[in-house]
């Protein structure tokens, strides 16, 4: 986490609640000084950055119903996964056991190890689209 102006942690991202937003709560985060947010389950890739919204960045829900990340990942494009909550059922809303996340990070790393893929946090990959051309 990057330092703000008074010292404190800067977070530097938002993720809207359900993925959903409007043009008001889009508007209270951007004054609110955030960088970029969170929304999703539109299905979008991103293989150009000129179709990044920043504000209102698509994501992929992983489910507890044993989808594989892996078969999320497409070469050449950006996107997002998300996990609602990892454990039991007062651990988020759906979310995925320890177990089946421990599953999933693995097929991540297979991804990240054959150099098929790259896993970073949103801020930084928001930081590095916007390196290369993002607004």
């Amino acid at each position: 986490m990057d330092r703000g102006a008074d010292g404190g942690l800067e977070i530097p991202a938002f993720a809207y609640p359900f993925y959903a937003t409007d043009e008001p709560i889009r508007n209270a985060v951007i004054g609110a000084g955030y960088r970029q947010a969170r929304s999703g389950a539109q299905g979008t890739y991103y293989g150009s950055l000129d179709s990044v919204d920043w504000f209102a960045v698509d994501c992929h829900e992983i489910l507890r119903t044993g989808e594989i990340v892996g078969k999320r990942a497409w070469l050449g494009c950006w996107h997002l996964l998300t996990f609602r909550g990892i454990g039991d059922d007062q651990d988020g809303w759906e979310p995925v056991s320890e177990t089946e996340f421990a599953a999933q990070m693995t097929e991540l790393a297979k991804l990240r190890d054959s150099g098929a893929s790259g896993v970073v946090t949103f801020k930084d990959g928001a930081d590095r689209l916007r390196r290369h051309g993002g607004t």
